[in-house]
């Protein structure tokens, strides 16, 4: 390709001109002087709308990122690339406003690449040339745009998200070292000057997050001193300002220094922007009131108990305490925050209160009314907010359960007693005739994941068999639930702790375990409106009538459970069939969605029996089970409607078989010849093939010298299997490969 084409906003839009423009983009990249062509085009205006000019840096771009590391030491390439970043500069003083944001933020990207490659040993005065130089103080799009710079350089050269090889590292060591020396004081300046004459609140913005970023590069004279804190304190009560003022804050009381000079440092920034009164927060507080307040306290918090250890481990005592005295003064303000704010506002002290519940629990005093309110808030905030729904996976519900884990993590840290005592006040006031949905749900889930953050000796039955106390409240709470069908996830949930703590239902089994049979087996269980729970619950019950074998046998045979069960899918299956055959007589789209779905439903269906074959390792415990017969039953009459047309039951087939090749071993012999040539019949490409391959391969290691009673079945099937590999090209080795393992494994047990 050689001839250039036209670009414009509809090039990547429209099909039609997608493809052609992207031929065109890799033509350009693939030429050695595409970047050229492109930068000439940009530089001398041949360009007709803002979407070609973005097309054309991204062949800049992949030129920058892949070779001008290397060509850039040619001083003529080193001089086009610089003299396209001064020209861009150039024509920007003369814009109004700033170009789109995709193209500001591309070329912003494009000069951090610039400098990150260039600075310091091939172009030491970038900033002088690009920017100190260019009116930048008089022109509010040229400042945003160094702003933008400056962040985009900061992600290029420090952030450490970004993996680095070591090679990069070294570079951006350099880099950093390199402005300490010669140009780090003037940035600082630079953005001050700006914040003083350019007052948009986007500008301002920028400034603060630009000295929030560069921090560490920055000398502490020119962060905290008078000045730059009154700039910091006008805008930290300005309500478009005060996030970024407070990051700045934040960050630089996160910077690295002894402590002593730490604490002397947030005493001083405490003093110039009245700290005390911006954490000050009341029931009249404003949402930024709060969200300020919690981000200072939890900073401020953490600070304080990072000096205080590193003062100990110095022995300095006295200036250690201190540090405990002036963090526990503002400790009620944190739990202020955490108790009245909602999750967002909530979770901006999560960290300090962890903090220091983890020192508390170190000293031998730990105050146990902090640790009784601390809990009791814990557990009041795990109820779902009434503008979340339990059943529904919004990006707001995620957050609420990501919440969720940080409340038990903080519940791990705390004394055993006093989660004990709070469990106990807080199950009882949830669970009552009219509870509702969301505290339904919050005591289920508590429940169904303490296992995970509090020790076993809370939870499960002990040596001599006595039930602990939170076991006492999980069995209450299986009894006292209510399952009225109105929630999916409370249902999953009721079965999912039933499930999870057999071991104290088995201590005390009833009236706990025939209920939860109960509910299994009807509409509040497998035969639950919900695909996902009834899914889900399908293997629950197959683990839980295992486990409780015992307690049931009294009352019916496992048999009997299972049989109903598989007889239940029975049923829906041939339904479903009959279903299927009325559907074969309908037209058009909607008979083809028609017959899809009711396929997809006879797949799910035979998803549920290997779901419940599951639960049954070997022969012997199927036939203690007696539900070998069962299991064949489901299996001849899934295979009775395999057929080309139903192609799709295959994918859920294949695994049901292989799970009774393990489970029912020599029961399945009878059936295997039909196992077999059933799927034989409509496995008739290279993919079907290979799946069929595995399982006779799993067949005759599993059977050896007994596979003799399938050997005409496999003998079709790999003749079968080696047709296609010769009249498939580029067959895979690995398919070749089964295919000759299962003729040797074959012919030394017929030998």
């Amino acid at each position: 390709m050689t001839a250039t084409i036209t670009i414009g906003p509809d090039s990547l839009t429209d099909p039609s001109k997608q493809r052609q423009v992207l031929e065109y983009l890799e033509y350009l990249k693939s030429d050695p002087l595409g970047w050229a062509t492109c930068l000439e085009k940009i530089c001398t205006d041949s360009i007709s709308c803002v979407e070609e000019h973005f097309f054309l840096l991204q062949v800049v771009e992949d030129f920058l990122k892949h070779r001008y590391i290397t060509e850039g030491e040619d001083p003529t390439v080193r001089e086009q690339i610089h003299t396209f970043l001064l020209k861009w500069i150039q024509k920007l003083r003369t814009f109004s406003d700033l170009p789109p944001a995709f193209l500001s933020n591309k070329m912003s990207y494009l000069f951090s690449v610039v400098f990150a490659l260039d600075f310091p040993r091939r172009w030491n005065s970038f900033f002088t040339d690009l920017f100190f130089s260019s009116g930048l103080l008089e022109s509010e799009v040229l400042s945003i745009f160094y702003l933008k710079t400056l962040l985009a350089i900061d992600t290029e050269v420090v952030d450490r998200d970004i993996p680095r090889s070591k090679l990069e590292s070294e570079r951006n060591t350099m880099i950093k070292d390199g402005m300490r020396d010669m140009c780090i004081n003037e940035v600082a300046e630079s953005c001050c000057r700006i914040m003083e004459l350019q007052r948009s609140s986007k500008v301002q913005c920028l400034c603060l997050d630009v000295f929030a970023a560069y921090i560490d590069w920055i000398d502490l004279q020119y962060v905290a001193n008078d000045a730059i804190l009154q700039l910091i304190s006008q805008r930290i009560h300005n309500e478009d300002t005060f996030e970024s003022a407070v990051e700045l804050v934040v960050a630089i009381l996160q910077k690295g220094m002894p402590p002593l000079k730490k604490v002397a440092l947030l005493q001083y920034i405490s003093e110039k922007l009245n700290m005390d009164q911006l954490t000050k927060v009341d029931e009249d507080s404003s949402d930024d009131e709060m969200r300020r307040a919690g981000t200072l306290l939890n900073s401020i918090g953490l600070v304080l108990l990072e000096c205080y250890s590193k003062l100990l481990a110095e022995n300095e005592q006295s200036e250690a305490s201190k540090c405990i005295t002036a963090l526990e003064s503002r400790i009620p303000r944190s739990l202020f925050v955490f108790q009245r704010g909602d999750i967002e506002q909530s979770e901006l002290v999560v960290d300090v209160i962890r903090a220091y519940v983890a020192y508390l629990i170190k000293t031998p005093t730990g105050n146990d009314e902090f640790f009784r309110q601390v809990v009791s808030i814990y557990l009041n905030k795990y109820v779902m907010p009434d503008d979340l729904e339990v059943d529904r996976e919004g990006e707001d519900e995620i957050d609420f359960h990501e919440f969720r884990k940080q409340l038990r993590q903080l519940l791990s840290l705390e004394r055993c007693h006093l989660i004990v005592e709070a469990l106990t006040v807080w199950t009882a006031s949830l669970l009552t005739q009219n509870a509702t949905i969301r505290q339904r749900e919050a005591v289920l889930n508590l429940f169904q994941s303490l296992n995970d953050v509090l020790p076993s000796t809370l939870l499960m039955p002990s040596s001599d068999g006595e039930v602990p106390a939170i076991g006492q409240m999980i069995l209450a709470c299986l009894l006292q639930t209510k399952l009225d069908g109105q929630s999916a996830t409370v249902h999953l949930l009721f079965f999912e702790v039933a499930s999870r703590y057999e071991r104290i239902l088995a201590k005390k089994p009833e009236p706990i375990v025939p209920l939860v049979t109960a509910a299994f087996l009807d509409e509040r269980g497998i035969a639950f409106p919900n695909a996902r729970v009834r899914t889900r619950l399908v293997y629950l019950f197959s683990r839980f009538v295992k486990a409780h074998k015992n307690t049931l046998s009294s009352l019916v045979s496992e048999k009997q459970y299972l049989d109903e069960l598989c007889n239940s899918l029975l049923v829906k299956y041939n339904a479903a069939v009959e279903e299927l055959k009325e559907a074969a007589t309908m037209v058009g789209d909607m008979g083809v969605e028609r017959r899809n779905l009711i396929v997809q439903f006879m797949c799910n269906i035979i998803t549920y029996a290997g779901r419940i074959s599951k639960g049954f390792v070997n022969v012997s415990v199927v036939e203690q089970c007696g539900c070998a017969d069962s299991f064949l039953n489901l299996m001849s009459v899934f295979l009775a409607s395999l057929s080309p047309s139903t192609l799709a039951l295959l994918e859920p087939l294949r695994p049901y078989a292989h799970r009774l090749v393990v489970c029912l071993e020599n029961r399945l012999l009878p059936v295997l010849p039909l196992l077999l040539s059933s799927i034989a019949s409509v496995s008739n490409d290279l993919d079907t093939v290979q799946h069929l391959l595995i399982f006779c391969h799993q067949v005759v290691s599993k059977y050896k010298k007994d596979v003799i009673c399938v050997g005409d079945q496999l003998v079709e099937i790999l003749t079968k299997s080696a047709q296609l590999c010769e009249e498939t090209s580029g067959v895979s080795e690995y398919v070749q490969g089964l295919n000759d393992l299962s003729i040797s494994k074959i012919v030394t047990y017929k030998n």
